[in-house]
């Protein structure tokens, strides 16, 4: 699969990656330089989730701001709902993190395995809100491998 820079995809894969690698926001440059008209829609979010891990809680609050005003009727939607929820678990706001990631859920990216094995999600692996979320998203990605 070949992915274009603009993807929004791309975009979000591209902020988790430079924060697994322990990099700053300064070095990831794709994420503030992208020109793609779709990409534009999903960059806010990527860089919340940078700024949360930053321990920029303002910054990050504007991001999250942002990504909501410009991702209405994005088509992926899912992909910023994702990156504020981490954003928010970054942020130790559950709650928040929580309302995301089923955000991320119903609008496109009920992917049980990326929950369950994200290390961005650790933090939540003792919520019991997680912890139902997680058995919620097991059975329907149970459901979906016997029926699809």
């Amino acid at each position: 699969m070949h992915i274009v820079d603009g993807d929004a995809a791309f975009v979000v894969t591209r902020a988790f990656g430079t924060h697994y690698r322990g990099c700053s926001l300064n070095e990831a440059p794709l994420v503030d330089r992208q020109s793609f008209s779709r990409a534009t829609r999903v960059r806010p979010a990527a860089r919340a989730m940078l700024r949360a891990k930053l321990g920029n809680r303002q910054g990050a609050d504007a991001d999250i701001a942002e990504a909501i005003r410009v991702g209405k009727n994005f088509i992926h939607f899912h992909h910023t709902a994702y990156a504020v929820g981490s954003a928010y678990v970054l942020m130790n706001d559950h709650q928040q993190a929580l309302k995301w990631l089923q955000r991320a859920v119903e609008d496109g990216l009920p992917c049980y395995p990326m929950y369950e094995n994200d290390p961005i999600l650790n933090n939540l692996q003792k919520d019991p809100h997680f912890i139902e979320f997680l058995a919620q998203q097991k059975r329907q990605w149970e459901q979906y491998r016997a029926t699809l």
